[in-house]
């Protein structure tokens, strides 16, 4: 009888080893990097608003009123509307990645380029780089390096 509770309490043990070992540990929701992808995904404008680009405290230089950045799902992002007065991005990479451990506030590397974006909402995001490129000049007066602030919304 002593022999049949063990094999018995063996039994026992053996199979809530088995169904703990088997529980799903699997999230079925999106990873960080999927819901920063998403958060980016679509074509970002400064509506219109030339305001809306920032160098420092001051606007922007140049005319952003009709800015476009758009990010696609699969890893690629255009600009259109750049001012003509000052280029503010190297675009030899046509490619981004996201990283950062926050769905709401990560960085974008396209090229050798590292952007910080905060997203203020589902329509509404801020992108912020500096700029220190030695060869950055409006004429010979007015230099572009310094912080850039973007303050997007989403129109597609």
């Amino acid at each position: 009888m002593k022999k049949l509770f063990y094999f018995l309490s063996f039994g026992v043990l053996l199979g809530t080893l088995a169904m703990i070992g088997c529980s799903n540990d699997d999230d079925d929701g999106p990873t960080i990097e999927e819901q920063q992808i998403n958060a980016l995904e679509g074509t970002w404008t400064t509506g219109g608003d030339t305001n809306n680009v920032r160098q420092g405290t001051d606007p922007g230089p140049g005319d952003w009123g009709n800015f476009t950045m758009t990010f696609t799902s699969g890893g690629q992002v255009s600009v259109n509307g750049e001012s003509t007065e000052v280029n503010v991005f190297d675009f030899s990479s046509t490619t981004y990645t996201v990283s950062g451990d926050r769905a709401d506030q990560f960085q974008i590397e396209i090229g050798d380029d590292v952007l910080s974006v905060a997203v203020t909402s589902a329509t509404a995001i801020v992108i912020t780089f500096t700029l220190d490129d030695a060869n950055q000049a409006i004429g010979r007066t007015k230099s572009v390096n310094g912080l850039w602030t973007f303050n997007l919304t989403r129109s597609q």
